[in-house]
């Protein structure tokens, strides 16, 4: 039974991971992080999304998004936060996704009805449906940028950033440095203390997920 509910975790780990990369490239899309050419239209989810076709970002947004998998699979990725920066530094917009397992299904529950609950196939046409509700939530966020591109204001670039649960007295919460998760380094100060001094960030609900029977919960927001 331990081997049927890892490997159902893995499977949704790769599914999570799959759909984070479609919205990594759709949030880039819709914030003129890259010009509109540089991208491709494609169908995921029964959604029109669009991905860049520029090698070494696909790549490195790939890259980074596989290092988070043992993150996501052992549950201690908070939230992966993608923030939209001005040609100064300044952050303009970050879309922020929460997830997490649902213990009731994937621990008590399973234990309680026995290797049935093991058996029963993941609900991926649920799952699509979450995913496809939230793509079109994202396309439909507000956008608000300088339409001058040498703007100082104007969308230049953007960070990927994964937020993890470790405890720094518990060493079995470290991130493992010779993991593929290595790719991530950790942040400079001044991206965990920006908010210091302000007395809130303004944030607009995209959509969330929280069904105790279902595989996971989601959380996605915008956070100015």
């Amino acid at each position: 039974m331990v081997e049927t509910k890892t490997s159902k975790r893995r499977q949704l780990t790769d599914v999570l991971l799959e759909f984070l990369e479609v919205v990594v490239h759709e949030f880039l899309y819709q914030w003129r992080v890259y010009p509109q050419e540089a991208f491709t239209k494609r169908v995921m989810y029964d959604v029109p999304v669009h991905m860049n076709r520029h090698p070494q970002l696909c790549e490195y947004v790939h890259s980074m998004l596989v290092g988070c998998r043992e993150w996501i699979h052992d549950g201690v990725l908070e939230k992966l936060c993608i923030a939209v920066l001005a040609a100064n530094g300044k952050i303009i917009n970050t879309l922020v996704v929460e997830t997490s397992w649902t213990a009731s299904l994937l621990q008590d529950r399973s234990a309680a009805l026995g290797r049935q609950e093991d058996d029963e196939p993941l609900p991926l046409r649920a799952i699509e449906d979450h995913f496809r509700s939230t793509l079109v939530g994202v396309t439909a966020t507000p956008v608000v940028y300088a339409s001058n591109r040498e703007s100082k204001h104007a969308p230049a670039s953007f960070r990927l950033l994964a937020h993890t649960s470790e405890d720094s007295s518990r060493p079995e919460t470290a991130v493992n440095g010779q993991a593929p998760a290595n790719s991530w380094v950790l942040a400079d100060p001044f991206w965990y203390k920006r908010g210091e001094g302000k007395t809130e960030h303004e944030l607009l609900p995209v959509k969330s997920v929280r069904d105790d029977q279902f595989p996971f919960r989601l959380h996605v927001y915008l956070e100015r």
